[in-house]
């Protein structure tokens, strides 16, 4: 009777322990919110500036004779926040039969006879002074890649030191020539086809 009294005693005390032991507590709290976290994608964004004539105004060349030659003033702005490298390809290869006399004779960066360079305020013109990134005449079937065009701007390719930074604007003075030897397979012929300026950041390893 005893030792039953001194287990119930035991549990009883044990059962005690086991409330005290289980006793919640409050504890004063507070939460701190890191808000109105933003992540935005930098941009591409390569233009062709739109200056006066003949600045980016697409070739319209009428009468042509083997010899000719014809230039335009190309302008290229990188409007974006991002460094970026770019091609320059020709498409429209089956615009007509006169495409394969017509060649790049001559792709000037910077010319000094830019005449609108005072529409350029705000930009960085980007490259030396008359330097000839095409030095042989490219026939335009040469041009038809984009993963083989000469006309790259690439950190260290073409003549370039840098990428092409955000406010950068490359004035090119491009020289077409109908081929001097072109035959008579080439008369009263014509062609007509897109020069496409291709951008990517400079950190894309594709190419």
């Amino acid at each position: 009777m005893i030792n039953t009294r001194i287990a119930v005693s035991l549990m009883s005390i044990v059962a005690a322990l086991a409330l005290v032991g289980g006793t919640a507590y409050a504890y004063f709290s507070d939460t701190a919110v890191s808000s109105a976290n933003t992540f935005a994608a930098g941009s591409v964004d390569i233009n062709l500036k739109d200056t006066a004539s003949p600045i980016n105004s697409p070739f319209d060349v009428e009468g042509m004779m083997p010899g000719d030659t014809e230039y335009r003033y190309i302008v290229v702005t990188n409007d974006g926040t991002e460094d970026l490298k770019w091609r320059a390809y020709i498409s429209g290869g089956d615009g007509g039969a006169l495409f394969g006399a017509l060649r790049i004779k001559s792709m000037t960066l910077n010319p000094n006879d830019f005449p609108d360079a005072d529409e350029l305020s705000g930009y960085t013109i980007a490259g030396p002074t008359n330097h000839v990134v095409v030095t042989t005449p490219i026939p335009f079937s040469d041009l038809l890649d984009p993963n083989s065009t000469p006309l790259v701007w690439d950190q260290g390719v073409g003549g370039t030191v840098d990428a092409f930074k955000p406010g950068w604007a490359a004035v090119y003075k491009v020289e077409v020539e109908m081929d001097p030897a072109a035959g008579n397979e080439y008369n009263g012929k014509s062609w007509s086809g897109d020069m496409t300026f291709y951008a990517t950041q400079e950190s894309n390893i594709g190419w």
